[in-house]
């Protein structure tokens, strides 16, 4: 929501995402809008706060908006899901554990749901 529309992510962000073999050359930020959480079955955000603001500001999309945290535990209750904390200002090695911890929540998510 807060996203400047069409802008690269961070240097940081793109070598994390290099070291653990994703690429980022397609990504440009866009903000969420409203049509986009109509259309989507699922909304998944970093935080629990930035759930809770879109929530606030789309209502009607309570039913199917949450932190990724929130949705890993639902359909993992053994693990010890925390938000993701935002890394920027930090250092490499903090870009690398971000990254990883947002793609560790992601294979929970998505492997649950495939079952």
């Amino acid at each position: 929501m807060n996203a400047l529309e069409g802008e690269p992510m961070s240097e940081l962000a793109e070598k994390a995402l290099d070291l653990i073999g994703y690429s980022s050359d397609i990504h440009l930020a866009s903000p969420l809008v409203e049509s986009d959480v109509e259309l989507a079955d699922l909304v998944l955000t970093a935080t629990k706060a930035i759930a809770v603001e879109v929530k606030e500001v789309l209502p009607q999309a309570m039913a199917k908006v949450y932190s990724l945290a929130e949705y890993a535990k639902l359909l993992e209750t053994t693990g010890d899901f925390q938000d993701i904390k935002d890394p920027h200002g930090k250092d490499l090695e903090t870009y690398v554990k971000t990254a990883k911890q947002i793609e560790n929540y992601l294979k929970v998510i998505v492997d649950k749901v495939a079952e």
